[in-house]
């Protein structure tokens, strides 16, 4: 399977290379030497490392907020139907509603620093919301029928049973929740022109016309958002050694 990946980056990469050689125009398509000497004169600076750092915690708080709501919500709404009914009318708002109209009205009404955690917040918290109640829900009927008969705390209720069927679920929608939320975060900062970011360093490439930086830029978001669906399925497979699912 690595030999497969790694064929077809050798092959995008020549791809991207006799491009480039047609073209003969560094700002619209630029060569992928170039840019790797970009990617290691960025690793030279110390604000390549700020940059990174401040759109990880951005990223992080938005996601670590949307988690635990969306978790909390999810699990209260799939036990009680009636504030389930509630609540649904402003999920489905929350999936629809297009991701550029968050950014815009949290640039008005936060400014560029504050929005990015509630853009993403706002946009994951759906996912992690379903994930939640999923898990709630599909929960075993005849293991239902033994608690109705053996009644048990809540908290044991959750312990035992929910919290162990909705674990599957949420994992999964977190491997997909940061790779959204890394990808909408990037989004906001270049259109809201924060400070410091990722999304202030492609912004200031698109500004000079450095096609090169842009492209840099893109790469290490590529690197970093493989990293972390690394990360998370080695963590995934580690809980699913632990809690047998």
């Amino acid at each position: 399977m690595k030999k497969r990946r790694l064929i077809t980056v050798v092959i995008l990469a020549l791809i991207w290379w006799f491009a480039a050689d047609s073209i003969a125009n560094n700002i619209l398509l630029p060569y992928p030497w170039d840019v790797a000497l970009t990617m290691f004169a960025q690793l030279q600076r110390s604000d390549f490392y700020m940059s990174i750092l401040y759109t990880l915690s951005r990223l992080f708080q938005g996601l670590l907020f949307a988690l635990v709501f969306g978790v909390m919500f999810g699990y209260v709404c799939a036990l009680r139907h009636k504030i389930d009914d509630y609540f649904m009318p402003l999920i489905t708002a929350l999936k629809t509603i297009p991701n550029i109209s968050f950014i815009i009205l949290a640039l008005i009404w936060l400014g560029s620093e504050r929005s990015v955690l509630l853009i993403t917040f706002l946009i994951l918290f759906p996912i992690f919301f379903e994930a939640a109640k999923m898990g709630v829900t599909s929960v075993d009927q005849r293991l239902l029928d033994v608690l109705a008969m053996y009644p048990e705390t809540r908290a044991n209720k959750f312990k035992n049973v929910y919290g162990p069927n909705m674990l599957p679920y949420v994992l999964s929608s977190l491997k997909a929740g940061v790779s959204l939320g890394f990808k909408v975060a990037i989004m906001s900062e270049v259109l809201g022109q924060v400070q410091t970011g990722i999304g202030k360093s492609m912004f200031l490439g698109k500004l000079y016309l450095d096609t090169t930086s842009i492209f840099a830029w893109t790469v290490w978001i590529i690197l970093i958002g493989y990293s972390f669906d690394v990360l998370l399925d080695v963590g995934i497979k580690i809980m699913r050694k632990k809690f047998d699912f």
